[in-house]
């Protein structure tokens, strides 16, 4: 298989109304087993709905206007996001310089020229209800040229929404601080530490150009920074570049893609993104003598999986690695390996062609999918490093290849975990005397119209955005999971 690697992010501005999930009750849905042996007749939802039964019940999904597509989800379950502040205003047939910091769209009979709105607000939403945050003036010419792009979402209700120059500390809908990113990570090293360390979600979501922001507070409180692929760590109060340590440890440019801490944070993963015939490189980084140490270890690609490394909760990392090499212009793939790696650093186990790790849920299952040359309604539950279930979903399941867009597979609480299908939602239930085995309870069918999951939130609501007939907007769906 060849593949020639591309990034390419467009970012619009958005809207919020009602949609509806259809459901089929309990008694309607057919045994594992059954739907199993009907999957492979399952060629269109007419069939696939016949099979599982009439649809008789609905969900409302919330519906909200946000500008562009970032947006970040807290610890505790709080969705982030830029908001439109003011209505826009059309121009018949007037030409706005192009010197004006304008997002420009068309109406119908393409005479209009439209304005973005007068300001765009941060708000989030918390507890069922949205939130907005006091207007803050843009600080830089450069940051007054369009929303503040990127959300670092932290444990509690804290985040950092990083501009072009500025960034700003928000806790809440207070404004604690701002300035440029590294001096504001120095100056506030205690906030940083306590609302970025262990169980800080990392969503890997970049911004328009294609690059983000990760922070990460390790065990010992140092501060790691990824920000434009450049990782710095902040040590004794010194900030550390990592370019040149990459370099002699084998990386081509000293860049970094994105970093994934390990168990207990005693490391950290981090890679490139790029392809072997680029000279694509991943490692395992850690302080040793107050300098960053980088180990080459198997390579990893955003978007072969859900993530590019998944942290275990029993105490280890799974490493998505497709298995290849380079073609000259292009990567060839032989195959595809999911990498568990201990506390140690020392690979464990390696499981090949069994799909790459999409989840690890609370009972301290790993969940595989997207199994090359396999089934394609397949996912593979790992329990202490091996294969303890083979898992069928009624249709085959999200192509796994654009799982940095859209969320295959995730978990709403203990022993319930939700899996994306083609059709919709598969609801599977753990079995209470073997946790590590599960079985489906409902399957929930979509409306595409309204969007793919691309995230969850503890708060039990499923997010997707859509592109609104206005090209600077876009709809953000939350549905919320019964």
């Amino acid at each position: 298989m060849l593949r020639v690697g591309f990034q390419a992010t467009v970012s619009i501005l958005a809207i919020c109304a009602y949609c509806t999930w259809s459901v089929a009750d309990d008694d309607e849905v057919r045994g594992r087993d059954q739907v199993n042996e009907n999957h492979d007749r399952l060629g269109s939802t007419a069939e696939h709905v016949k099979q599982v039964g009439p649809l008789d019940r609905t969900l409302k999904v919330l519906e909200k206007e946000v500008c562009g597509k970032a947006f970040a989800i807290t610890g505790t379950g709080a969705i982030w996001t830029f908001v439109p502040d003011g209505a826009p205003r059309f121009h018949k047939g007037k030409r706005v310089s192009a010197t004006q910091p304008l997002f420009l769209g068309y109406d119908d009979d393409l005479q209009s020229i439209t304005e973005p709105p007068a300001k765009n607000r941060i708000a989030f939403f918390d507890k069922d209800e949205w939130h907005v945050v006091p207007w803050i003036e843009p600080l830089s010419r450069r940051d007054r040229n369009g929303p503040y792009g990127r959300i670092v979402a932290g444990v509690d209700n804290t985040v950092l929404v990083v501009g072009r120059e500025t960034t700003l500390l928000i806790r809440g809908t207070r404004v604690i601080d701002h300035g440029d990113l590294l001096g504001l990570l120095k100056k506030h090293q205690e906030l940083i530490r306590e609302s970025f360390g262990l169980g800080v979600p990392h969503p890997i979501r970049r911004d328009r150009w294609g690059r983000h922001t990760m922070v990460i507070a390790d065990k010992q409180g140092r501060i790691w920074c990824l920000h434009d692929e450049s990782l710095r760590v902040l040590v004794d109060d010194q900030w550390l570049d990592c370019r040149e340590s990459l370099i002699k440890a084998g990386s081509r440019y000293g860049s970094i893609a994105f970093i994934v801490p390990g168990p207990d944070h005693r490391y950290l993963f981090c890679g490139d993104n790029k392809l072997r015939h680029d000279g694509g490189t991943s490692f395992l980084a850690k302080i040793e003598n107050k300098d960053v140490v980088f180990q080459a270890t198997h390579h990893a690609i955003e978007g072969m999986g859900q993530y590019p490394a998944l942290r275990e909760r029993n105490d280890a990392l799974w490493i998505a690695s497709p298995e290849g090499k380079s073609g000259g212009v292009c990567d060839i793939y032989t195959g595809q390996s999911a990498v568990r790696v201990n506390r140690s650093g020392k690979v464990t186990n390696i499981l090949r062609m069994s799909g790459y790790p999409l989840l690890s849920d609370p009972i301290g299952n790993t969940w595989l999918g997207g199994i090359r040359g396999g089934p394609e309604n397949q996912i593979n539950i790992v329990r202490d490093g091996k294969i303890a279930q083979e898992l069928k979903a009624p249709t085959k399941l999200t192509e796994v290849s654009h799982a940095r867009d859209y969320m295959p597979v995730f978990c709403d609480s203990k022993g319930s975990v939700f899996v994306h299908t083609e059709h919709g939602l598969a609801h599977f239930v753990a079995e209470q005397q073997t946790p590590h085995r599960y079985q489906m309870s409902k399957h929930y069918v979509l409306d595409k119209t309204k969007g793919l999951p691309q995230a969850f939130s503890s708060q039990r609501y499923c997010i997707s955005l859509v592109a609104g007939d206005d090209v600077r907007l876009k709809l953000m769906y939350l549905t919320k999971v019964p």
